[in-house]
């Protein structure tokens, strides 16, 4: 298959025109739906490392080269994206000053930042896409020619992604379920609590001193506050709390005696100053003490949260702590300033972040669940294709061996399902299909036979009728020469044309039988009386030629048979010809009748002849053949197919019976009439 690619300068066009109508968008709605128009950020930066990852083509070349071209497209799309997000945006601060606080000032030093930031994702997003795409690809081509690893990829999918509902459909109820009861402001309170906490491990006395390091430490992430000890709290705390190292940014800490004076602070709590500290933050400040240092431990009374200059959220928490009998020994107090994660306020972008990272503490245990699940399902996956492919498999086999000629190859059916039903049906087609090509052989052979056939019967016809033209041209030109021998030769004559005669009724008789146009009058036909009627005209004209003797042996009682009167006569002349013609002077011919069984009647014409050879007697009832290869005892050779025809059409059948040198029996049977009398 031809692999289709996209002009890199195409790929780069369209991913960066969306992205850049996407800025403008965003910058043309600030006006109308103010910091919520920081949500298209995203999509923009989504579009733009999707596309780019997913169509960016790198050419032919050394690696090196490609690597080259990577960063050059890369750097380049991050280049143009910030360069019109921050000059448009200072472009429209001058009539729009708050636009500012979206990390537009400052925007050459903005540009050293961003640039190679954004350039590196990206880099980093087009080798991740590109080797899942190349992956995908690998197993699609692979899993199009073999069902068998197409079904164990979908096994080992529906697997994986049950075991992924199962994992993670917990973590999202989970997250909803705190999103809705923990507010975004309660990562403060969770904040100071988890201070309150540390602090009420150390000694009352050793407390004060300690607080200094403590809040440096802190505030410059050295060290983290200490575990929940509740469910309730383990749960918040790892729902909103690691979203504060990630996405907020610890602004101060207050170490504040119940009376209310500040005994330690650092950061922007230092000093409250007018100036970054404004009167919603003092509010904010007084409530929340005044909560714990009534020992109130509800990080929902203990939060709040506060706007600024610029409109980005502040959070205020503060928690007790007590002594050992229980009594409130001073209040810690944290503010939290948000950012601006994913392009927008981070109390907006909190419940992405928080779920985000729930799914991401699942996913790293689900890593350590997916392999040997994969692994398992792989397995079984295999053995249950296998249970599929095999059967098809064989399927192939046979109809492959049928394509290569053989039809008796069958495929074995030992499956009860579909399967097994699938295979017993393509045996059943092959067996159809061996039968329909048995007859249509069949047929041929018949046709090439009777080709063969028509061959013979056109030399045949051209020998016999030879004879007795010849005959008759030599007979004639005698006369014209001596016409005193007319008397002579007139019988000859006569003899000869008798002969021709037959010969085309003969002809004319298997014409029609072999078009089945020869019309048969069953009736009820007496045989004794048919029988010497036949005999009448033999015996004299078989006693003067050839001296031979007739029998009649005919058992007593014999019942009346079906048959056309007409055709039986004809049959029973061309089987006594034909012993006239193969018996010797002095010679008997005797025909018998008897009963056989309760439904037939057997009529013999039994010679005392030469016989016929072993060789000779399959075909003795083919069209022109005689057992004489030198055709001298006259005849068409039709005699016998003839008789054998007629007597199929009435419904009986024919035999013969001989020895060589001892003569032979023809037989026929005809079925006993129940009708005696119905014409």
């Amino acid at each position: 298959m031809i692999k289709k690619t996209i002009s890199p300068w195409r790929v780069f066009f369209v991913a960066i025109v969306p992205t850049l109508f996407l800025i403008v968008s965003m910058l043309a709605l600030r006006r109308i739906v103010g910091h919520n128009a920081l949500g298209i950020l995203p999509l923009a930066y989504i579009w733009l490392g999707f596309w780019l990852g997913w169509q960016l083509s790198l050419g032919s070349g050394s690696r090196w080269l490609q690597a080259l071209r990577l960063i050059a497209w890369c750097w380049s799309a991050a280049a143009i994206f910030h360069i019109a997000y921050l000059g448009l945006g200072n472009l429209l601060a001058h009539s729009d000053p708050d636009l500012l606080q979206w990390r537009l000032d400052q925007p050459y030093q903005r540009l050293a930042e961003s640039i190679p930031k954004l350039g590196t994702i990206l880099i980093i997003v087009w080798l991740i896409l590109q080797g899942v795409r190349r992956a995908f690809r690998r197993l699609w081509s692979h899993s199009i020619h073999h069902l068998q690893t197409a079904l164990t990829l979908r096994f080992i999918l529906t697997v994986i992604f049950t075991l992924s509902l199962i994992l993670f459909l917990p973590g999202m109820l989970l997250a909803a379920g705190i999103s809705i009861a923990a507010p975004v402001e309660v990562e403060a309170g969770l904040y100071a609590q988890q201070v309150a906490a540390s602090l009420e491990t150390m000694p009352v006395g050793q407390r004060d001193q300690a607080v200094d390091t403590l809040f440096n430490w802190l505030i410059n992430g050295s060290v983290f506050p200490t575990s929940p000890k509740t469910t309730y709290s383990l749960l918040v705390y790892a729902y909103r709390l690691p979203a504060q190292f990630v996405f907020r940014r610890l602004c101060g800490l207050a170490w504040v005696n119940p009376d209310g004076d500040v005994l330690s602070s650092n950061g922007i709590l230092a000093d409250r100053s007018p100036s970054d500290w404004s009167i919603d933050d003092e509010m904010a400040w007084s409530s929340v003490f005044n909560a714990a240092v009534r020992g109130n431990e509800d990080i929902l009374t203990n939060s709040r949260r506060t706007p600024t200059t610029y409109g980005i959220p502040r959070l205020i928490g503060a928690a007790p702590v007590k002594d050992s009998s229980g009594q409130v020994h001073g209040v810690i107090i944290v503010c939290v300033q948000m950012g601006f994660p994913l392009g927008a306020p981070a109390d907006r972008s909190t419940p992405i972040i928080a779920f985000s990272l729930v799914v991401l503490a699942f996913g790293l245990a689900a890593l350590l669940v997916f392999p040997p699940a994969a692994l398992v399902s792989a397995v079984i996956g295999h053995r249950f294709a296998r249970y599929i492919i095999v059967p098809l498999k064989q399927l192939a086999i046979a109809a492959q061996a049928m394509t290569d000629g053989n039809l008796k190859h069958r495929a074995i059916v030992d499956q009860p399902d579909e399967l097994g039903d699938l295979a017993y049906r393509f045996n059943c087609m092959a067996d159809q299909l061996q039968s329909t090509l048995d007859d249509l052989q069949n047929e041929r052979d018949k046709v090439a036979e009777l080709a063969h056939s028509q061959q013979e019967l056109v030399a045949n016809v051209s020998h016999d009728l030879r004879t007795p033209l010849a005959s008759l041209k030599a007979h004639i030109e005698s006369l014209e020469s001596h016409p005193e021998l007319l008397s002579k030769y007139l019988p000859i004559l006569q003899d000869e044309t008798t002969r021709l005669a037959r010969m085309v009724d003969d002809l004319f008789a298997l014409a029609r039988l072999d078009a089945r146009e020869l019309d048969v009058n069953l009736a009820d036909v007496e045989l004794p009386s048919l029988i010497k009627k036949t005999l009448a005209s033999f015996s004299d004209q078989a006693w003067n030629d050839h001296r031979l003797v007739f029998e009649i042996d005919l058992s007593e009682g014999l019942p009346v048979v079906r048959a056309d009167p007409q055709r039986l006569e004809q049959v029973l002349i061309n089987l006594l010809t034909n012993a006239v013609r193969y018996t010797p002077e002095g010679g008997i011919i005797t025909i018998s009748s008897r009963v056989v069984g309760a439904e037939w009647v057997e009529v013999r014409v039994t010679d005392t002849g030469v016989g016929i050879t072993p060789d000779d007697l399959p075909h003795i009832f083919d069209r022109f053949y005689q057992a004489d290869p030198a055709r001298t005892r006259g005849g068409s050779g039709l005699g016998l197919t003839i008789a054998k025809s007629l007597v199929e059409i009435m419904g009986g059948k024919v035999g013969v019976e001989s020895t060589s040198g001892e003569g032979s029996s023809f037989w026929f049977t005809l079925s006993v009439s129940h009708r005696q009398g119905e014409n």
